[in-house]
């Protein structure tokens, strides 16, 4: 919570210049103390990844349709140190992009590739 407290504080200061808000929605969920969506007012680009245009989304400048994680590659690693590999069980629907596909676009300056 203090962490949220420091971003919102951060933002609201003009230290922010993108927000990047990944499958949560702040906006709804954050302490009306915090007053969220005020500063969230005062970044200068912010996008919202997600499966649903919630309250964070209609405040952002971008939404960018996410995938179910049924629809997602990944890896995690087990309670023993085991690494294993997730795949996906279905195709993406909704041509919807994860997490890490939108930090990579955003941090290498790629492209996403091409959903089928």
């Amino acid at each position: 919570m203090e962490q949220l407290r420091q971003l919102t504080a951060e933002m609201r200061s003009g230290k922010v210049d993108m927000l990047l808000v990944l499958n949560t929605n702040p906006v709804y969920d954050a302490p009306q103390d915090f007053d969220f969506l005020d500063a969230l007012n005062k970044v200068g680009l912010r996008v919202h990844l997600g499966l649903y245009q919630d309250e964070t989304a209609k405040y952002c400048h971008w939404h960018v349709s996410g995938t179910h994680y049924l629809e997602q590659w990944g890896d995690t690693r087990c309670f023993d140190g085991t690494a294993s590999l997730i795949q996906p069980l279905i195709a993406p629907l909704y041509g919807g992009h994860s997490e890490s596909e939108l930090i990579e676009f955003v941090s290498n300056e790629t492209r996403p590739p091409a959903m089928s």
